[in-house]
């Protein structure tokens, strides 16, 4: 929020940014200066923040932020019961923190069974053991030994096929990779093998059409169909994003449809109890509809932009509850539709920017997040009004604290020391984008159009199909070709469900359920691998060189 605000200001209104940009008339102190030197540094720079000139700015866009938060609390109300408890989704994300949880017979505090299984500790070895050997190396403890590589990433992939027949395969955000990351190997062996399978095997398709046209004379690989999360789809993208709109709004259609039935024949007030989510929703998006037509978009086109992020919200939270999908990014926004329709009369520049806050760099998303907290309290079955008011509380204090913290970090450290991505070229990029669009008239593309369609249609034919044929693919992996993010993902994916296949083949439960502990251990020690060698690297000042993490776009 607070660069896009900085950009936004500096365009618009020069004096108004410099003024924000107080100094601080105390020298910076080194790393290496006592505590006391630096935490009197930062007292001066809390001191020195014209926090009344913040105020303002900060308070109006926080009116939007806490809407689309609302939002998103009670879609997952809406939505929840239909999931859960009618189509039985798993929820595999929600299920592990509940892995590590006692058990409802015992006492609260004692170890959980899982600890107690000599398959999860075998999981957990390999995984933590190749993160910390990895970290070891970066770190110049171990030498003569090289990092231990994770797969071959898309430059190794490159050197095998370019000039071949298979170029088409690379090039491009969604270039052909074969990763392996333990925590998405574990979590596709939680899955069920049909929504496993449609996850990497869509993936594979979407390949296949990119290298097919790369065969017809329309390019020569992958980076000659571009696409983003602002303005190009390729054919690949644009099947997807047609995709996962149809699927978001018959999964919104069911879920209310559900509630209009269990309102037949009630009172007034049990019908308005019953509803409470939806009027919740309803008051949310009014008040987000508003507000963007309280910053000059029309009743129309704000009317428009919501239901989009409504669906697109819906499309993710369902990607998250049923594939476990913990990483992504969205190439779908009311930016592509705008483009592809050539309607025009949107105000791009303002819109990107109040766009981007939320909905960009969604990696890690916040209602799947909500959603997932909501599935574990009912599964704990934890006194609801506490859960509520913790959930709500965490919000307002995490969002008041971080805005804080990161205005005192810019004040302290200037936005050009501070994260690049998010102080300086991710905004300076999102409105240079802007400012591109704004000087374009856009035509309707016929093309672009007839992919969205096609989508749309196969995601409406899996669905009435699977009613009756139950080996037709699952349209999940389908709507993730949205996601770029799914080429780092999805060799994994397929290690996972071929181990699963194989498990649930020449096994019973008993060794599934056995073999299915060292898939949690593979997940719980990556993570902790992660987060070991994360807080070492910060507490010792030692650098692990990017080698330790589960942002990995390479081995």
């Amino acid at each position: 929020l607070l660069p896009y605000l900085n950009e936004s200001l500096y365009i618009t209104d020069p004096k108004t940014i410099q003024a924000f940009r107080q100094g601080v008339d105390v020298p910076r102190p080194s790393e290496q200066a006592p505590i006391r030197a630096r935490v009197d540094y930062y007292r001066d720079v809390i001191r020195a923040i014209d926090w009344s000139a913040w105020a303002k700015p900060i308070s109006g866009w926080l009116v939007m932020v806490f809407a689309v938060y609302s939002a998103f609390y009670c879609l997952t109300y809406v939505v929840l019961d239909q999931w859960d408890s009618r189509e039985k989704l798993i929820f595999p994300l929600a299920k592990l923190p509940e892995a590590i949880l006692p058990d409802s017979d015992t006492l609260l505090g004692r170890v959980p069974a899982i600890f107690k299984t000599w398959g999860f500790w075998a999981g957990f070895a390999l995984s933590c053991g190749v993160m910390s050997l990895n970290a070891s190396q970066s770190a110049g403890w171990l030498t003569g030994l090289g990092l231990l590589q994770m797969g071959m990433g898309g430059q190794s992939v490159q050197l095998l096929v370019t000039d071949s027949v298979f170029e088409g395969l690379i090039g491009g955000p969604q270039t052909l990779m074969f990763l392996i990351i333990f925590t998405a190997v574990g979590i596709s062996f939680l899955l069920p093998l049909e929504t496993s399978f449609s996850i990497w095997f869509y993936f594979l398709v979407g390949k296949a059409v990119i290298l097919t046209m790369v065969w017809m004379g329309y390019g020569r690989n992958g980076g000659d169909f571009p696409t983003d999360w602002l303005w190009a789809n390729n054919p690949v993208t644009a099947q997807g994003a047609g995709g996962i709109l149809l699927f978001s709004a018959v999964s919104l259609w069911k879920s209310l449809h559900d509630y209009f039935t269990l309102t037949k024949g009630k009172s007034a007030k049990e019908r308005a109890i019953i509803g409470l989510p939806l009027i919740g929703l309803v008051i949310s998006l009014a008040v987000l509809t508003n507000w963007l037509c309280w910053n000059q978009f029309g009743l129309g086109w704000s009317i428009g932009v919501v239901i989009f992020l409504t669906l697109l919200t819906l499309g993710l939270m369902r990607l998250v509850a049923e594939g476990g999908i913990y990483w992504f990014q969205a190439h779908s926004s009311v930016f592509h539709l705008y483009k592809m329709t050539g309607l025009g009369g949107l105000l791009l520049g303002p819109l990107l920017p109040i766009y981007s806050v939320l909905f960009l760099d969604i990696k890690t998303f916040m209602a799947p997040n909500i959603l997932n907290s909501a599935k574990m309290r009912t599964d704990v079955r934890a006194e609801r009004l506490k859960f509520h008011l913790n959930i709500l509380v965490c919000l307002v204090v995490t969002v008041l604290f971080s805005l804080a913290v990161a205005l005192i970090l810019s004040h302290a450290r200037g936005a050009n020391e501070m994260n690049r991505w998010f102080y300086t070229s991710g905004p300076a990029s999102a409105l240079d984008t802007a400012a591109q669009a704004m000087t374009r008239v856009p035509s309707f593309e016929l093309n672009t159009a007839i992919w969205y369609a096609i989508g749309a249609l196969w995601v409406g034919l899996s669905i009435f199909l699977r009613q009756t044929l139950f080996w037709f693919p699952h349209p999940i992996g389908y709507i993730m070709l949205i996601n770029p993010l799914q080429a780092q993902l999805w060799f994994s994916f397929f290690l996972g469900w071929i181990a699963k296949r194989i498990v649930v083949k020449y096994g019973g439960k008993a060794t599934f359920d056995r073999v299915r502990m060292i898939f949690l251990g593979l997940i719980f020690g990556e993570l902790m691998g992660v987060a070991i060698w994360m807080l070492s690297s910060l507490l010792f000042g030692f650098s692990t060189g990017g080698s330790v993490t589960l942002n990995r776009y390479g081995p």
